[in-house]
């Protein structure tokens, strides 16, 4: 495991532990597990979270509507990496009525504060744009990419980190994105 994995791996889970606390202030019993997941039911079920291909979830961040997502290998996984980007994606989900719409690329940016949205990529279900702002690291570019995306009766957000001028922040994001998003819409129901 490289340095950067290592420490960055370790920063960005402590920035986002408190987000595995549910509303009585305990860790969830999702929590409790050690290895790194390959899927996970979310919003009580409703749900399946499938990582895109090379990352997996990390249980101590996972909770109803969040979750954090590494490099496999970066997680003590022995197989699975293999071709996937060095980054961190973020994930989290709320209920939408049937009739919302998803929200614009300029909407996101001028409701996050964050730089004018990027390489658009826009389809009735789901919104991809990569952006600037301050990331959850020092280590980690102020460029990543972000997506919204109908899940069932959800509305999944994803922003997808990585170290400057790698792969991850490169137009190779908007594919890690897409899989996310295929990925999970194959495996949840409604």
């Amino acid at each position: 495991m490289t340095t950067w994995s290592f420490k960055r791996y370790i920063a960005i889970t402590a920035l986002v532990a408190l987000a595995a606390c549910d509303e009585s202030g305990g860790l969830s019993a999702s929590t409790k597990v050690k290895a790194p997941l390959t899927q996970a039911l979310m919003m009580r079920g409703a749900v399946t979270l499938v990582p895109p291909q090379g990352f997996c979830i990390d249980p101590k961040t996972l909770n109803q509507s969040f979750a954090l997502l590494a490099r496999c290998d970066v997680m003590g996984a022995d197989t699975g990496s293999a071709g996937a980007p060095l980054g961190v994606v973020t994930i989290s989900f709320t209920r939408i009525s049937p009739d919302t719409s998803l929200p614009s690329a300029t909407d996101i940016t001028t409701a996050a504060g964050l730089g004018a949205p990027q390489s658009l990529r826009r389809r009735e279900d789901q919104v991809i744009f990569r952006t600037t702002g301050t990331p959850p690291s020092a280590d980690l570019d102020t460029h990543h990419w972000r997506a919204v995306a109908r899940v069932g009766a959800f509305l999944m957000g994803a922003t997808l980190f990585g170290p400057e001028g790698r792969r991850a922040v490169s137009v190779e994001g908007v594919d890690v994105l897409e899989d996310l998003i295929r990925r999970t819409k194959a495996k949840t129901a409604g």
